[in-house]
């Protein structure tokens, strides 16, 4: 275990509180926040139909906060634990990364859906 590797499983714990605030925010609260979703410049005041909005974005922030949760463990138990297989923590570095792609590309859609 290295510093670096504790540092990175402080910045998953931190995006993961992040992501868990957003999805709160949204689902809970019923409010639109900038920042993750949505860029600063966004206009809230605009939006077509902001309930929609809200219900369909906070299923996929959700699922991102879930990602982020496993990436967490997996991180965790790797070092602190018990050191995993290379190609599980690889794997799962991997298939965080294609949520995070496809988490951007599923939002800007639903965005200019919205707006």
């Amino acid at each position: 275990m290295t510093d670096f590797n504790s540092f990175m499983d402080i910045i998953c714990l931190l995006c993961f509180g992040y992501m868990a605030y957003q999805w709160y925010s949204f689902k809970i609260k019923r409010e639109i926040k900038t920042g993750m979703v949505l860029n600063k410049d966004v206009n809230i005041n605009k939006c077509k139909d902001k309930e929609a909005y809200i219900d369909e974005v906070s299923n996929y922030i959700l699922f991102v906060t879930v990602i982020f949760f496993v990436q967490t463990i997996i991180f965790m138990v790797n070092n602190y634990i018990t050191p995993l297989p290379g190609a599980v923590v690889m794997g799962a570095l991997v298939a965080f990364v294609v949520v995070l792609i496809w988490f951007g590309i599923k939002t800007k859609k639903i965005y200019e859906k919205y707006w």
